[in-house]
């Protein structure tokens, strides 16, 4: 027969419950207390009694995909019958904190406090933490802690179980230790937190608009750039320049190669202005790939030598940027000539998370090639690359991205996509004045970069505050109040007594 536990007395739990001084992370004010967060809270607390509950009680359903890792909340749910969740489920009831327990969810931030539940009652997944508060502790002020991004960080650290089933225990939770203020002051501090987080997502959010805006101008510029509608007052002001089928006819008495009679088309009506003309994409660029690596591993890259670019080098506007790249031998870069970069050349992201991003080679520091996701695209002398490159940035490119991001698991695009576009060809001279005009207004787009990297600072802002909101930094305290150590102590005495 096993021995019944013997209930400890409530000096025994206390010193259980409290936190040794030279475990203390941090200083605090006197009436904080340092303290575990299985004291303040119940984790994964027993079912709900429902034995006089009727089998068609509804009762709402979260699985994981209820839980929005951005915003911290419940999205979405079910209402299911309770005889189909009462068993297999995890349990809880208004106002418990979920928290996801396994990888990835639990580093992405899927917690929420749960509210609205129906008649009361909620079942979810198995891979919930359930945080019940007790008297000495807010909810929010428990949420906000899980999840703060540091907290989540130090909980990875401690996971445990195979790849990619990895998860934290119940009693890495149960152990550890927070600092804990007056209820008075939680409620501050929540109030706090929530007031200064909403000012920053409504700059968010107006930051996002404001981009917005410009994508949409931007596309709409670059419409009007290849219908010939952004250099109308130039043509009636420039009547006397070499119309495109001249232009063309030229190009072909240059041997330019053109297989078919009819592979440009000219016009005279209301689609394109008079003079331009419109071809396949291919009879005026080279395009070419990394065929494979050729066994190049990472351990081959050098400290110096030829540079390698990657999509990395395009994430900085319009510019290809070489101010972090890899180097490999001498040997490696001349073993793959078709794509060794030239000044004006375009590189185009074919695959990966950046697949149709584009970067044009204004000036290299050095010789230069690329990547496996990348595609070198290069003009002839028959068309100004810097149209092509805007042509290239416009809405064409990027109905073909989208389809292939929606219609495929592994999207990419192929040079047969790029070869098959019909381009608008203008006029030389109006080529270069549509670059001349588009160089001014896209400008501009450095200003959204700019603007882009102020939502990655609002971002650190939410994490400092949350940082200095649980070490008492946030200017909240008052000294006067009584010690949360007095009301944890009541906890402690109910738990006892019960």
């Amino acid at each position: 027969m096993v021995a019944k536990k013997e209930k400890l007395s409530l000096d025994e739990m206390l010193e259980q419950a409290l936190v040794k001084d030279e475990d203390k992370s941090y200083r605090v004010s006197s009436n904080w207390v340092w303290t575990k967060l299985g004291t303040v809270c119940i984790i994964n607390p027993p079912k709900t009694n429902i034995k006089l509950q009727p089998d068609d009680l509804e009762v709402s359903f979260l699985p994981m995909s209820s839980i929005s890792e951005v915003s911290g909340r419940v999205v979405s749910g079910h209402v299911k019958m309770l005889h189909e969740v009462k068993s297999g489920y995890t349990n809880f009831i208004e106002k418990d904190i979920l928290f996801a327990k396994i990888t990835p969810c639990m580093e992405n931030g899927k917690a929420a406090i749960v509210e609205h539940l129906v008649n009361g009652l909620g079942y979810g997944s198995t891979e919930f933490h359930i945080l019940r508060i007790s008297k000495c502790v807010i909810n929010k002020f428990i949420y906000y802690l899980v999840r703060a991004e540091w907290f989540r960080e130090e909980a990875k650290g401690h996971m445990s179980g195979s790849v990619g089933q990895q998860r934290v225990a119940k009693h890495y939770l149960e152990n550890y230790y927070l600092a804990l203020p007056p209820l008075p002051e939680q409620q501050r501090i929540v109030d706090l937190i929530e007031l200064l987080f909403e000012k920053l997502d409504q700059a968010k959010e107006l930051i996002h608009n404001t981009l917005d805006s410009f994508e949409n101008r931007k596309s709409a510029i670059l419409h009007k750039a290849f219908t010939g509608e952004l250099t109308a007052k130039w043509r009636e002001e420039n009547s006397n320049y070499e119309l495109s089928e001249q232009y063309l006819n030229l190009i072909k008495k240059k041997k330019l190669e053109i297989n078919k009679k009819d592979s440009f088309q000219f016009w005279s009506n209301n689609d394109l202005p008079f003079g331009w003309s419109e071809t396949k994409i291919d009879k005026f660029i080279y395009i070419a790939g990394r065929i494979g690596w050729k066994g190049l591993k990472a351990e081959e890259y050098t400290e110096s030598g030829p540079i390698l670019l990657s999509v990395y080098n395009l994430n900085y506007g319009d510019y290809v940027n070489f101010g972090k790249v890899y180097h490999i031998s001498p040997q490696r870069y001349e073993e793959s000539p078709e794509i060794m970069l030239k000044e004006k050349d375009i590189l185009l992201t074919k695959d990966g998370a950046g697949i149709g991003k584009l970067g044009y080679v204004n000036e290299i520091p050095a010789e230069a090639t690329i990547n496996s996701s990348l595609l070198l695209i290069r003009a002839n002398n028959s068309v100004e690359s810097k149209y092509l490159f805007y042509f290239l940035k416009g809405p064409k490119m990027q109905e073909i991205v989208k389809s292939r991001i929606t219609g495929s698991t592994t999207p990419h695009l192929f040079q047969r996509d790029i070869k098959e576009f019909i381009i608008p060809i203008p006029p030389i001279e109006e080529q270069k004045e549509i670059v001349r005009i588009l160089d001014g207004i896209l400008e501009n787009e450095k200003m959204a970069k700019e603007i882009s990297d102020v939502t990655e600072k609002i971002d650190l802002m939410k994490k400092s505050i949350l940082a200095r909101a649980f070490r008492g930094e946030l200017s909240t305290n008052n000294p006067d109040e009584e010690s949360a150590l007095e009301l944890l102590k009541e906890v402690l005495r109910e738990r006892v007594e019960g």
